[in-house]
């Protein structure tokens, strides 16, 4: 009998809880602010709650009626005040790109022709008919370039995949600024420190914010800074971003694949780099020291604290790898470090999904950089700056190319071209070997 008193008093007290709560739950409880999916305003950054706050808050006073009364908040406008680098709307920033690019009248056959000066012939005088200011003119030639290199570009890679199936794009590798319609792909040691830095001032992201960012240790480098300011967006929400209107400008830098690859090395193994000595420099000198003092005697490694190079780094110890050791791990398969990576591999030139409308060429930079800007707008917002550099006065670009090729035989020279063969195809570089791409290797 007890038992079954205990059993229906706590089936009492279960349902009377149960009614409490049910009570609780339906009564008006004011909602929170929420961010609108019909903001005008995209941000690039998901933590950006400053750039939404007007909106939210015009929602709020629209849909709530406060129980209390609340001290109103003077809305901002998205103007200079919220954006203090530059101005242009985001969908300006696309168009006025697609509105001012001087579509070609050349045929694919002219675009593709292999003597280049012929090329250039054509497209000076296409342009003289059009133009007399020299920029114009200038930025009609340009506009020509870019659909060239488009037209290899697309040529080469239905030549080399000849219908299989096209490698998937890598759209983790990409920083994409939703606010302005801008996609680019780093290639790095092809000014990637230089733009790492663009995006950060290209950004809707409030001044003070960016520098709080820098004040933070993990954010202490270009890359880290841009990726906080430019975050990843997830395949599905790239694929949806890539393919709405106005289309998104994307645009790569690219160089010869040799050149970076000597740039790399200089700026991150022949002087003493700690981490990338003990990450890769260690290792490359312990696999191929042995063999390399074989072939160029103990006197070669002694000179120059091991650089067979003629000004060495100063912070150059003597036990970091030289350019002919590093060439042979690069052979023999070292091409996982993005800095030295082919450029094919990076940006995922091939994707169908990705189509670069801008393809800019290291080694006319300044030139092609700055067409890049104006035809978008930003000419009076980017400053020119160069971060990052690897000079030496002391001897042209040429020189320093001879230099360091020169201590390869024809077969390492072929192999090394063959391992970028890709890049040399897509970008329509000049390879160094004397057969072209017709590798004997």
């Amino acid at each position: 009998m007890f038992r079954m008193f205990r059993y229906f008093y706590g089936l009492v007290i279960t349902i009377l809880v149960l009614l409490f709560s049910i009570q609780l739950l339906t009564q008006d409880v004011p909602n929170k602010y929420e961010r609108s999916i019909n903001s005008p305003f995209i941000s690039d950054s998901e933590n950006n709650e400053d750039l939404i706050t007007s909106t939210t808050q015009v929602i709020a006073t629209k849909t709530m009626k406060p129980t209390t009364k609340r001290r109103t908040t003077k809305t901002k406008k998205f103007d200079k005040m919220t954006l203090p680098f530059w101005n242009l709307t985001f969908e300006e920033v696309a168009t006025n790109y697609q509105q001012n690019f001087h579509k070609t009248s050349l045929t694919d056959a002219q675009l593709l022709l292999s003597n280049i000066t012929e090329f250039e012939s054509l497209v000076s005088e296409a342009c003289d008919q059009h133009f007399t200011d020299p920029e114009d003119k200038n930025d009609c030639v340009l506009d020509y370039t870019m659909q060239r290199r488009q037209r290899i570009l697309r040529e080469s890679c239905s030549i080399l995949y000849n219908n299989t199936k096209l490698p998937r794009y890598s759209y983790f590798d990409y920083y994409v600024l939703q606010a302005r319609k801008l996609v680019w792909c780093p290639v790095f040691k092809a000014a990637s420190s230089n733009w790492m830095e663009n995006i950060v001032m290209m950004s809707a992201e409030p001044r003070y914010k960016i520098e709080m960012y820098r004040k933070e240790k993990r954010y202490d480098q270009p890359n880290t800074l841009a990726r906080k300011i430019a975050p990843l967006l997830g395949e599905s929400r790239y694929n949806t971003f890539i393919k709405n209107q106005p289309k998104p400008v994307t645009f790569i830098i690219v160089r010869d694949p040799i050149d970076r690859l000597i740039s790399a090395y200089r700026d991150k193994l022949e002087k003493h780099m700690p981490y990338y000595y003990k990450t890769y420099g260690s290792k490359i000198v312990t696999k191929y020291r042995k063999e390399g003092l074989k072939r160029f005697g103990e006197a070669y490694y002694k000179a120059n604290r091991s650089s067979g190079y003629l000004n060495p780094p100063p912070n150059r110890g003597g036990n970091e790898p030289t350019f002919w050791e590093f060439v042979r791990y690069v052979m023999d398969g070292g091409t996982r470090n993005e800095h030295w990576r082919p450029t094919n591999q990076l940006c995922s030139l091939c994707s169908k999904l990705v189509d670069f409308d801008i393809i800019i060429k290291f080694e006319n930079l300044e030139q092609e950089e700055s067409y890049f800007v104006r035809r978008l707008g930003l000419d009076t917002f980017i400053p020119k700056r160069w971060i990052n550099p690897t000079k030496d006065l002391k001897t042209t670009h040429q020189e320093q190319r001879e230099m360091y090729l020169s201590v390869l035989n024809e077969y390492e020279l072929c192999r090394i071209t063959k391992i970028y063969e890709k890049d040399y195809r897509l970008l329509g570089y000049e390879p160094p070997t004397p057969d072209g791409l017709n590798f004997k290797c």
